[in-house]
């Protein structure tokens, strides 16, 4: 007995109790630092303190976080050439999220579910994966703008010192050079093949890679001949480009969004800027960690940037930035994980 239900030929296609087993350690790490680190009286009294109305606010941009994500799937999914309704996305978005969070492989396990779940409803796979990689293209092109935005503010205010600002340059480069390498990437079939092939096992895996008959390696070939072509087409016709950018940089300025409402719910507000700055770091150390799902360097990256270069009391800083990661990191799993249930079983577009 237990949660998995097989296929015919014995592979599993649900999500079995297993994939829960790195989340339930995190929690577990994460409860004895705030046990060792906090000052359990003090985060007592923040708590029973705590603003409801707040913490309401706080996801409910988490809410509205997920709507864009879901117009920025919907968009990049549009330049490759097919049309799903809002509604249908978020859904499709919350769970990629939700297997990337419980079965982290670097994207590659959200990607999977997507592809499969758009090929039921009859998108090929090489188009999934294309819409798949523009979004993250995007996603952290918006991140660099929003770094870019947040440290011009800190200069100008004059709380960066000079090292910092060259620190901020030199990241600026290292996030430019990620988003161009990646675009890069995808006309460029010998660094393609490797992560298809991967993602393409998974597939198989989930028994709904119908497409291809192929081993894993020769179907890694073909979808990386269509994305090299595809890639071809949009870079001769780059009209449509531009529209991802607003969902993508509202799906990374709602984040901050979401930060800053915690600061208020506890009693503790900082300026925008500050808590842009802490957001921005955390992302960064979980970025350069390659921590699947930058789980620990984010929270320490957080909470150690608004206790050191801001001042914040570090108690405060924990508990915040627990919160936050509650409801923007932990809260969407169980949702995302039956919406992804229900896509493997059911869901198929008539």
């Amino acid at each position: 007995m237990g949660n998995t239900r097989n296929n015919a030929d014995g592979t599993s296609n649900r999500l079995g109790w297993r994939s829960l087993v790195l989340p339930v350690i995190v929690v577990m790490c994460g409860v004895f630092v705030v046990l060792k680190l906090g000052d359990l009286r003090h985060m007592a009294s923040l708590l029973r303190g705590a603003r409801p109305g707040w913490l309401v606010l706080a996801c409910l941009v988490e809410c509205l976080r997920s709507i864009t994500n879901g117009k920025l799937f919907q968009t990049t999914l549009g330049l490759a050439g097919y049309r799903f309704g809002w509604g249908e996305m978020i859904a499709k978005v919350t769970a990629f999220n939700a297997v990337n969070r419980i079965v982290p492989t670097g994207g590659a396990s959200g990607s999977a579910l997507m592809v499969a779940t758009l090929q039921a409803q009859g998108v090929p796979p090489d188009r999934s994966l294309f819409a798949i990689g523009l979004t993250y293209i995007y996603d952290y092109l918006t991140y660099l703008l929003v770094v870019a935005a947040t440290f011009a503010y800190l200069a100008v205010i004059g709380h960066l010192p000079g090292r910092a600002v060259l620190a901020a340059a030199l990241l600026t480069v290292v996030v430019g050079g990620v988003i161009g390498f990646m675009w890069w990437g995808l006309g460029r079939q010998s660094r393609l093949h490797r992560t298809l092939t991967g993602i393409v096992r998974r597939l198989r895996r989930l028994r709904q890679l119908r497409e291809y008959s192929e081993t894993p390696e020769e179907a890694a070939s073909v979808m990386v001949a269509r994305l090299v072509a595809l890639r071809g087409e949009i870079k001769a016709n780059p009209k449509g480009l531009w529209r991802p950018l607003a969902p993508a940089l509202g799906y990374n300025v709602l984040d901050v969004l979401n930060v800053w409402c915690v600061f208020q719910a506890f009693g503790h507000p900082q300026p925008i800027g500050f808590v842009a700055a802490g957001f921005v770091i955390a992302m960064l150390l979980g970025f350069i960690s390659f921590i699947p799902g930058q789980l620990g360097a984010f929270e320490v990256g957080m909470a150690g940037a608004f206790h050191t270069l801001f001042g914040v009391n570090l108690t405060v800083a924990i508990l915040v930035t627990g919160t936050y990661r509650l409801i923007q990191y932990w809260l969407p799993i169980p949702i995302g994980v039956l919406l992804a249930q229900h896509a493997l079983h059911g869901g198929k577009r008539a």
